[in-house]
């Protein structure tokens, strides 16, 4: 996969962008083109030159996406370091994706839907250990970047050291390497399906679907079947939908957490 990597001249953070997609094998092409200056207008030429590639903006060593929206420019990063207080402060009691996984310190968990590693990062504050599945090339190039750069901050070292993130898809992760990954919590977040949202999409949920699709009806049930193989007899799996949504698979769950926007379906395994 081609992507246009832009940075100001003179800059150099696309060598470390190389040395990642070198060394978690993400077998993109990434092309580099220096620009004077980020500016709206010189993005959106060059949007309008390469409408069918995935661009990148290298802008204060930060790798953004890139894209061109209603007549304007929309760049969205990673930002872990946004959900500091969020982070310090979960619990059952503030962050449903707790209440419905119940996880706890030596709790295994999958997240077979990384995206940009938020709900990851929720569910490590309050786990044993983590594992980020991510089958996009490009937002498993930006994960692994923000972990990298995380990684300098000593206040987030014990959290990072239970986050494994690998570039792979679920489905075909479940069946190499369910003997050695045997969870507690399988957490899928998938692409929610067109019509389902009663909000203003986010600018971060508009950029991932630049990405990915909502998943069609068989791969829907190879996401859950596959991902039930990566539980142990008492796991269960929780999967994210939106609240008018159909349950994933069409599978009715045991039961549910949830509130007016969203839910999370849950399935015991025993």
């Amino acid at each position: 996969m081609q992507v246009l990597v832009l940075e100001q001249e003179g800059k150099t953070s696309f060598d470390k962008l190389i040395l990642l997609n070198q060394k978690h094998k993400l077998n993109l092409e990434l092309m580099h083109q220096p620009i004077t200056k980020p500016r709206d207008k010189i993005l959106q030429t060059i949007v309008k030159e390469h409408l069918d590639m995935p661009i990148l903006l290298l802008e204060k060593g930060i790798p953004h996406l890139v894209h061109h929206n209603e007549k304007t420019i929309t760049k969205t990063a990673l930002n872990w370091q946004s959900l500091t207080q969020r982070i310090v402060r979960a619990g059952r009691k503030s962050e449903m994706i707790l209440q419905a996984c119940k996880v706890d310190k030596d709790s295994i968990v999958i997240d077979g839907t990384a995206g940009f590693g938020y709900d990851g990062l929720i569910l490590a504050s309050a786990c044993g250990s983590i594992t980020l599945i991510e089958k996009n090339p490009i937002i498993a190039l930006l994960l692994f970047f923000e972990k990298y750069t995380m990684s300098q901050n000593t206040n987030w070292q014990k959290l990072l050291d239970k986050i494994n993130i690998i570039f792979d898809d679920i489905t075909q992760f479940s069946l190499m390497q369910k003997q050695q990954e045997i969870a507690d919590v399988v957490y899928l977040d998938p692409m929610f399906p067109k019509g389902s949202y009663q909000a203003k999409v986010s600018k971060t949920m508009q950029s991932l679907h630049l990405l990915a699709d909502a998943p069609n009806e068989k791969e829907a049930q190879m996401l859950f079947y596959q991902a039930k193989t990566c539980l142990h007899s008492q796991g269960k799996l929780v999967v994210k939908r939106p609240i008018y949504a159909k349950p994933l698979a069409n599978m009715l769950p045991n039961h549910q957490v949830g509130n007016d926007v969203i839910r999370f379906d849950i399935y015991q395994n025993n």
